[in-house]
């Protein structure tokens, strides 16, 4: 599956989640393992997006937020989705 939105999502990730501990947004990436498609949720301190659709789910990864970290963890992801 070809994984698409990774650059674009990290960018917004990087921003949401500049400024530290006492930052006003915070980045949560995101998958469709549906789709292969990723991108970063942009949150307030109080905000949550559920989604209903069993195919998103929460993209976590080991390291720096990466555009070759977050497509390696998309695509484990979304084999393990899969399978």
């Amino acid at each position: 599956m070809k994984i698409t939105g990774v650059k674009k999502a990290v960018g917004t990730f990087k921003r949401a989640n500049e400024g530290g501990f006492y930052r006003s947004t915070m980045g949560v990436l995101m998958v469709d393992c549906s789709t292969g498609y990723v991108w970063c949720d942009e949150l307030t301190c109080d905000s949550w997006v559920n989604y209903e659709d069993k195919n998103i789910a929460y993209l976590e990864w080991d390291g720096e937020a990466t555009m070759k970290n977050i497509k390696a963890a998309a695509e484990r992801m979304c084999a393990e989705h899969i399978a």
